[in-house]
């Protein structure tokens, strides 16, 4: 049995069977909703099951309600980025994403390459090198509770210095034509790793970062950031070369963005596999165990030992 201690956040469902459960390595999983209609509202979910030796106990402290992330809508359609990096013979994904307001699930667009350098080309379902692509908008492409359709755009090359330049292309249903275009590139750079720069700068919102177009933007407004690395980028630049404390919350901020895009690319590859019952659960063990990889090398990096 499951109860809210605030009538505005509610549990579904309120009572669960132990033989309705799906097996997760030791445990019985089971998903569980809550909503809430009002902001800033707080409660503790508990949980009461019959045990062998008497009642179970479990509480949920639910500190808070925000917002969920937006993911904004294009005008019409767009790829984001618009340029992308990769490397030699590893398939990537260009994103696309369509305003359904605009492009309704159903219509059909059409990618190809209309200009390339070398052997940079499209990847069909079954893997075959294509110049051209033909995507029919469905319900899977939709970005959960939101007017938006992501669809990724598989490519691959060969050759260091490759590119190529596609352009999507799909008719609304007043008849206008709409494209979008981006550029795909096998860059030598790349190599070097994902993050070629970091910047700091105020980004508007309450990110603590950001990573775009292989660059870093720590954002000055998030109040952790400010209170480590200072309000400007001057004060940035010298805590990060002469404060222990600051170089440790720059190596967390990489660390992190680092691990979070390795997982949405592993995931737009079908390579980062989500328990369904437990999808919070898993993609936390992934991040964990990158997190544990990763941060001893980045402190050798960013931490003096001085």
């Amino acid at each position: 049995m499951l109860d809210s201690s605030n009538p505005k956040i509610e549990v579904y469902p309120t009572l669960l069977s132990t033989d309705k459960g799906t097996a997760y390595k030791q445990f019985l999983t089971f998903r569980v909703s809550l909503k809430s209609d009002n902001l800033h509202e707080n409660a503790v979910v508990t949980a009461l099951a019959d045990g062998k030796e008497g009642t179970l106990e479990a509480k949920l402290e639910v500190t808070d309600v925000v917002a969920a992330p937006v993911v904004e809508p294009p005008v019409e359609m767009e790829f984001r980025p618009a340029d992308t990096v990769g490397q030699p013979n590893k398939k990537h994904n260009a994103n696309l994403y369509l305003n359904l307001g605009v492009i309704p699930l159903g219509r059909k667009v059409e990618i190809s390459v209309i200009k390339s350098q070398g052997g940079l080309t499209l990847v069909d379902n079954g893997g075959k090198k294509t110049k051209a692509l033909s995507i029919v908008v469905t319900k899977e492409h939709q970005v959960s509770e939101t007017a938006v359709a992501r669809i990724p755009v598989p490519w691959i090359g060969g050759g260091w210095g490759q590119f190529a330049r596609i352009m999507a292309e799909t008719k609304t249903p007043a008849g206008k034509v709409v494209t979008a275009i981006a550029t795909l590139t096998i860059d030598q750079q790349e190599e070097g790793g994902l993050i070629r720069r970091i910047e700091y700068r105020d980004l508007g919102n309450q990110k603590c970062s950001d990573l775009v177009d292989s660059c870093i933007y720590i954002n000055s407004a998030h109040a952790l950031n400010r209170s480590v690395f200072g309000a400007t980028k001057e004060e940035y630049a010298n805590k990060v070369d002469n404060d222990r404390t600051a170089q440790y919350r720059l190596c967390a901020v990489v660390t992190e963005q680092s691990v979070y895009r390795l997982a949405e690319d592993l995931y737009l590859k079908n390579k980062l596999l989500l328990v369904p019952t437990a999808p919070i659960t898993s993609m936390r063990e992934f991040v964990d165990a990158k997190t544990d990889d990763f941060a001893p090398k980045l402190l050798k990096i960013l931490v003096t030992s001085d």
